[in-house]
């Protein structure tokens, strides 16, 4: 574990540009029939959470909305062509996503380590493989597709083994700025693409990058400042481990 380090020259805090909120009117959720049983039981969202932040955690409560009981928060161990600059440990990563979610109402969220265990780089197929026995065939019966939270932004169609992971996936698509709320699926639009199967996931909150979240408090970011992009727990946990390079010593009136 990295110990906080104590800088008495004081830091002046950035401000990062907060991005515009998305989903300002009132969200229309699909009626919870659309999700069988098991998808209900068995929902996966999976992610750098580098750090976990206020608006993953809102995916978590709209998948709740959306009727999800059970969902699988799996943190990336490698991301495949992907290098992450001052990254937390993954072990810190699972621990902010622990403390998080421990006492989540009306869902159970299991946070799994699961892609530690498994061969690197980190590939969405080879997890949903190893987390759901016979995924291979869910395809043959449609209410055993694994809903799979991911943005809108994102193409899973370009992902290692995507026409096998494609089939026996439902993606729940969260919205994201500058991106149509559909995609377009129809033979005729996507001839030579394997079909998505999607459902909309609205989420309210703000646009946030985990990215920026990282420079902003390398560059200084307060506490105060920090608690407006995390939850509370993240927040602290950072404070106390020094992690992204953030520096108490000014600062540490703020962390009680």
């Amino acid at each position: 574990m990295i110990a906080p380090l104590f800088n008495p020259t004081p830091l002046a805090p950035v401000r990062p540009a907060f991005p515009r909120v998305v989903n300002a009117k009132p969200l229309a959720f699909p009626r919870f029939g659309t999700l069988s049983d098991f998808q209900k039981n068995n929902a996966v969202y999976g992610g750098g959470f580098d750090p976990l932040h206020n608006q993953h955690a809102n995916v978590v409560r709209a998948a709740k909305k959306l009727g999800i009981k059970r969902l699988f928060l799996i943190p990336t161990w490698v991301a495949p062509h992907k290098v992450s600059q001052n990254s937390a440990p993954f072990d810190d990563r699972v621990e902010m996503l622990k403390q998080t979610f421990v006492q989540e109402p009306n869902l159970d969220v299991q946070v799994l380590d699961i892609e530690k265990k498994l061969p690197a780089p980190s590939y969405s197929l080879q997890t949903l493989r190893a987390l759901f026995p016979g995924f291979d065939s869910f395809h043959t019966t449609p209410e055993k597709r694994v809903p799979f939270l991911i943005g809108e932004d994102v193409n899973p169609r370009m992902w290692r083994g995507a026409e096998d992971l494609l089939k026996n996936t439902l993606f729940l698509l969260t919205p994201r700025p500058g991106f149509p709320a559909k995609r377009p699926d129809s033979t005729e639009e996507a001839p030579k693409e394997p079909k998505l199967h999607t459902i909309p996931l609205p989420v309210e909150g703000h646009s946030l990058s985990s990215r920026d979240i990282r420079q902003a408090i390398a560059d200084g970011l307060s506490m105060t400042e920090l608690r407006k992009l995390v939850p509370e727990r993240v927040a602290r946990y950072i404070a106390e481990k020094g992690l992204y390079g953030f520096q108490s010593g000014s600062r540490l009136d703020e962390t009680v």
